[in-house]
């Protein structure tokens, strides 16, 4: 195999070689282009391809290097802290050139571009800017989880992806009347006016800075703030979901989200269900979500009201201190 960097041209290759190896989630070029190009972070020395003797890509991943994001999930104590924030978004080789070190090489090299950059831990997980998975995909291609494993990597949590049907969906009697005592106690919801964005951007920002910019983008590009729900109480906003935040998914559901000092008022609950209302409204026949864990809060409060599991993702990492990368 010839292992060299990415460049132009060579993007149909690759999401030639991402349908042979992954049947079960295809990609287009427009949004491989999207989603890995157009990052902000995306350095084509971190995109390595594996070509066999006639130059046809065999494999590639794509490592990305940034600064450490505050909303993944909790990391084990010897994962080492401190410096850039590297992740590995993707990590595919064909079928029929597996079990050849292709994949351990692939690794290896993303880890020492990582390195080089100042990382100290490689994540498989959801890159916050623009990501296809959460993890590694948990019974969908066998030997997938076990490179990662063989290579040092410790699976630090198994999050979810969910489904809701929306069809007859209407919204439960019982979160009405959450609704009706919350706002006898001064609380309103709805969608905000354009006088609220700062304060709801300011809110996101909160919880992470990604989901901030998710939502400015998606106010910038043309979304409707029917799309948007918050909680209000006076000048304070607590809580807000969104719907269709994402480019060319109006059916996705989040970022979602309550302060954690204005939680079990039963505001999410509310907030989830008016932004459930608002989909069906518009005809969308589902509600769909790529992560949570399972037996969370979140996790729960999304089962009560319908959503039902549909994937399971394997988060990975590994501390790159002294591994002999650089």
């Amino acid at each position: 195999m010839d292992y060299r960097s990415y460049v132009g041209g060579d993007e149909e290759a690759l999401v030639e070689c991402w349908a042979r190896t992954l049947p079960k989630d295809q990609v287009s070029l427009s949004r491989f282009v999207r989603t890995t190009l157009l990052d902000d972070n995306f350095d084509e020395a971190g995109l390595v391809e594996a070509r066999d003797a006639e130059g046809e890509v065999r494999g590639f991943v794509h490592a990305v290097a940034v600064g450490i994001p505050e909303q993944l999930p909790p990391r084990p104590a010897d994962a080492g802290s401190g410096g850039a924030e590297g992740w590995i978004p993707v990590l595919v080789v064909d079928p029929a050139y597996q079990r050849q070190g292709i994949g351990r090489e692939l690794l290896r090299r993303a880890e020492q571009y990582l390195v080089g950059r100042g990382c100290t831990r490689a994540s498989v997980s959801a890159y916050p800017p623009g990501y296809y998975y959460p993890g590694v995909p948990v019974g969908r291609y066998p030997g997938s989880r076990e490179l990662f494993e063989r290579s040092g990597y410790h699976n630090i949590s198994t999050v979810v992806a969910m489904d809701l049907s929306l069809v007859d969906y209407e919204v439960p009697e019982v979160v009405a009347k959450e609704r009706w005592r919350l706002e006898a106690d001064g609380w309103r919801f709805g969608s905000p006016s354009v006088e609220w964005y700062t304060r709801l951007l300011r809110l996101c920002g909160s919880f992470s800075e990604d989901w901030a910019s998710v939502v400015r983008v998606a106010l910038r590009h043309g979304a409707s703030p029917d799309q948007i729900q918050v909680a209000t109480h006076g000048d304070e906003v607590a809580g807000f979901a969104i719907f269709g935040a994402f480019l060319g998914c109006a059916d996705r559901f989040g970022p979602f989200g309550v302060v954690p000092e204005r939680r079990r008022l039963g505001l999410g609950n509310v907030l989830l269900h008016e932004t459930l209302r608002e989909m069906a409204a518009q005809s969308l026949h589902c509600a769909w979500f790529l992560w949570t864990g399972e037996d969370d809060a979140a996790g729960r409060l999304y089962q009560r009201a319908g959503f039902e599991v549909t994937r399971r993702f394997a988060i990975y990492e590994r501390a790159l201190e002294g591994t002999g990368a650089a």
